[in-house]
């Protein structure tokens, strides 16, 4: 969940908290004053019982609701009514005889009378308001006797609905739209700085996030994450360094033991010099692994990919024909790419030696530029495993050395190299026999 959602989340539920406080305050007040809850029941029931009242030119006329028919009917012990005109006659009446003490006076000037008196097991109420219509005044009377219907609940449901629900509920909705487009607002900053960083390149150790725009609250954060991809650039850098340094100082003594093992002779001194020359190919691969991590990988120039792969097939056209193979080059036209055209040549030579090693004497590999910013090498070895593929990428990346002599530092200067290039390598199997290695470069 995202932090704006969160945020909104939490507030609604504040809001909804806030609601069920005022429900429970509404209900104390009336629950702890039944007299006020009783007062506001026989209003509602004289309010419902006049909307009826029709007044004509000599007298009124009234329709009783059936639901408040059938309440008197079935309570006649606790509610009854009276409509009186202006000079005392009974229009309606409803259990009449619940109505104690002296009689309502309908020349009384009160508006509103209210009485109530207590007996040894209950309470009657009385309720008697005064309402202008017709020729004269009429008064219309309600008593209860107690609350066996419940009237007092639905009055204290109707008020909460009219001075809780109905007020707050637009005002909580309103509460929640807003704090959630200034929360979004807030953060817009921040998401545009993570958008930033899951689009940034892997191999584009330099960069960082910034503060600019953010919050004070989160550009602390942010510029302690900076410091410490800073640190890992050093590390990074630091690493290269070493290995670079541990590999410069190899190649003199190695080329000094090469001198040696050249006087002598012997099927002993071949295979020492296969192991120098082994060595020595694992130097070389540990300087382009450091100059790989210290390469600049946002200011690449335009190169014609075409022309790396025509110099590299050049350069190992005669170890393949010592070797009895045939290396062939293909241009499809159009290979150009952004990148670094020492590092491409470096990983391009990787694979087709690898392929070259890997053919049978008298097969063919093929290298082929394009069409497009594209470099492919196909050779006519076993191929690789089946259950392998899927997972053959990542064990470059981690220097894998097991897989049938086409893993090692070579692979991983490829892989590295793509990465840094912005780029990506997939390989496969062909129809018939071989492998294949696909190295698929950014546009110009």
């Amino acid at each position: 969940m995202t932090l704006a959602g969160l945020v909104t989340r939490r507030l609604a539920l504040a809001v909804a908290l806030a609601f069920a406080a005022q429900i429970v305050l509404v209900g104390w007040e009336y629950g702890i004053d039944i007299e006020e809850l009783a007062k506001a029941s026989a209003e509602r029931e004289i309010a419902a019982i006049t909307k009826r009242l029709t007044v004509g030119k000599d007298r009124l006329s009234f329709e009783m609701p059936p639901d408040f028919e059938e309440r008197y009917e079935r309570f006649p012990r606790s509610y009854g009514l009276q409509i009186i005109d202006g000079e005392g006659e009974v229009l309606l009446e409803r259990n009449a005889a619940l109505f104690v003490g002296e009689p309502y006076d309908p020349k009384s000037r009160l508006d509103l009378a209210w009485k109530v008196e207590p007996a040894a097991d209950h309470v009657v109420r009385i309720m008697a308001r005064r309402v202008e219509g017709g020729p004269d005044p009429y008064v219309v009377r309600f008593v209860a006797v107690d609350d066996p219907a419940g009237l007092y609940w639905s009055v204290l449901f109707h008020e909460t609905i009219d001075h809780v629900i109905l007020p707050m509920v637009p005002l909580g909705l309103g509460l929640i739209l807003v704090a959630a487009a200034v929360v979004r607002r807030s953060l817009a900053p921040l998401s545009a700085a993570a958008e930033a960083a899951r689009r940034v390149d892997p191999g584009h150790t330099r960069f960082r996030i910034g503060t600019q725009g953010l919050p004070a609250e989160v550009a602390s954060l942010v510029d302690a994450v900076d410091r410490l991809l800073g640190r890992l650039d050093d590390m990074v850098a630091a690493r290269g360094a070493f290995a670079g340094m541990v590999a410069h100082e190899l190649r003199t003594p190695l080329t000094l033991l090469k001198l040696d093992l050249d006087r002598l002779a012997g099927p002993d001194a071949e295979r020492a010099q296969q192991d120098v020359q082994s060595m020595a190919r694992l130097v070389d691969q540990l300087l382009g692994m450091a100059r790989l991590e210290a390469m600049p990988a946002d200011r690449m120039p335009t190169i014609d990919l075409a022309e790396i792969a025509r110099d590299v097939v050049a350069r190992l056209a005669p170890i393949a024909i010592e070797a009895g193979r045939e290396l062939a080059f293909s241009d499809q036209g159009g290979a150009l790419a952004l990148g670094e055209g020492e590092a491409i040549s470096a990983a391009l030579r990787n694979l087709v030696e690898n392929a070259l090693r890997v053919t049978p004497a008298g097969g063919t590999v093929l290298v082929e530029a394009g069409p497009g910013p594209e470099l492919l090498v196909a050779d006519e070895g076993p191929g690789l495993p089946a259950d392998g593929v899927a997972t053959l990428f990542e064990r470059w990346r981690q220097g894998d050395t097991t897989t049938r002599g086409r893993a090692g530092l070579g692979l991983a200067i490829v892989a590295r190299t793509m990465e840094i290039h912005g780029g990506r390598v997939t390989c496969g199997n062909g129809l018939e026999a071989g492998a294949w290695f696909r190295l698929a470069f950014r546009a110009e």
